[in-house]
């Protein structure tokens, strides 16, 4: 009963974006091989054996011989395969069996390699005795975990997977979701890589980088014709993701402020303002919509430059209106109407209402700056 309450609902959901081992995670096979079940006194016992091969391929040039026959034994740095010139010897790089093929001599080595699992009680065992496995095959019961998956069988099979479990939850209550939602999630959660050679670049051991930046500067060093650095990916929950992101000013709006911009004044770290939240946070337009891309110059055109010259120099004059215009911009009421010609107004009286009140009495004059307007295009 204790084992059929399993994490379902949005605590799954949370349980796959943080990345966390599962409470019953079930086993995966961690190689390809074969099954062996066995029943101990401390309980049963699942085992995968596999054999691993390593091979070494020496093509002989003129003058040199073998000295073995096929299907002898070899002792690594001590076994001499081959004699040429001057008594020189070939001497294997590795334990195995010598095989020889015309002009081309092989070393090969097999070993076993075995792989036990203490299988508890309660869990059921979905393989048999004596059945072949492949590495990631779940072998019994229980939830997955994410970090197996993504040792065993890669970053594109743990992508999948966290996509498939977030969609069954979903779906259970009726919910569709588009995938690329998760898909954009699950980028974030894969984007740094861990370092496990460094070769020729300035990366230290396990350093962890953005996996785009890793490749740029790989490619920059193939150019140069260096060695270049080597990575095995990192599956980050949603939290230590945000918290490791380029921009320090979105990480320290997260969570440990303190320690995000104590870190970055420490290593100088300069915020290229790439992402929208940075860009929100300093009250700056984000790299987002029609404006993107778009960089605003400073710089005025040589048409702008002679207008603000005019300008500054007190020639640019305005273009007259008609007396047409004017009239229209005060029947639509864009404009107030001026008060009557010899029309005085008392202190904090209308001038509205004072000209209803001069035109109830017949007094018929039209408003100055019409006036004025028309002497203009008699002018």
């Amino acid at each position: 009963v204790a084992r059929a309450d399993i994490t379902t609902g949005l605590p799954r959901v949370e349980e796959l974006f943080e990345a966390r081992n599962p409470k019953s995670s079930a086993l995966l096979a961690d190689r390809e091989g074969t099954v062996a079940i066995e029943q101990t006194d401390n309980g049963r016992v699942l085992s995968v054996t596999s054999t691993e091969t390593d091979q070494r391929l020496y093509r002989l040039a003129a003058g040199w011989e073998p000295v073995l026959a096929s299907g002898t034994p070899v002792v690594k740095d001590k076994t001499a395969i081959a004699l040429g010139p001057d008594e020189q010897k070939l001497v294997s790089e590795i334990d195995g069996v010598f095989l020889l093929d015309d002009r081309t001599v092989y070393v090969r080595s097999e070993k076993e390699a075995k792989t036990d699992y203490s299988v508890p009680v309660a869990y059921q065992i979905f393989v048999e005795d004596g059945e072949q496995v492949v590495p990631g095959q779940q072998l019994t019961d229980g939830a997955k975990d994410p970090q197996q998956i993504l040792l065993t069988q890669g970053r594109d099979e743990v992508q999948r997977y966290v996509i498939d479990e977030v969609q069954k939850v979903y779906r259970s209550q009726g919910v569709n979701t588009n995938d690329k939602h998760i898909e954009v999630i699950c980028r974030q959660m894969l984007r740094k890589v861990s370092i496990t050679h460094p070769g020729d670049t300035d990366f230290l051991q396990d350093e962890r980088i953005d996996r785009f930046e890793f490749n740029q500067i790989n490619e920059e060093i193939l150019a140069q014709g260096g060695e270049p650095a080597t990575a095995i990916p990192v599956l980050l929950g949603i939290t230590k993701a945000a918290l490791e992101t380029d921009s320090f000013l979105s990480a320290a709006s997260f969570q440990e402020t303190t320690r995000v911009l104590t870190e970055a004044a420490i290593n100088g770290k300069v915020d290229q303002l790439r992402g929208l939240k940075e860009n929100v946070i300093i009250g700056k337009l984000i790299p987002a919509g029609s404006g993107f891309g778009v960089v605003p110059s400073a710089e005025l055109t040589a048409g702008e430059q002679a207008a603000l010259a005019e300008v500054i120099a007190g020639r640019a004059e305005a273009e007259p209106a008609s007396r047409e215009d004017y009239a229209e911009l005060m029947d639509a009421n864009l404009v107030p109407p001026a008060p009557m010609a010899g029309l005085e107004l008392e202190d904090g009286e209308d001038a509205a209402a004072a000209e209803e009140s001069a035109m109830a009495d017949g007094i018929e004059d039209p408003s100055p700056i019409l006036d004025a307007v028309a002497e203009d295009e008699e002018g």
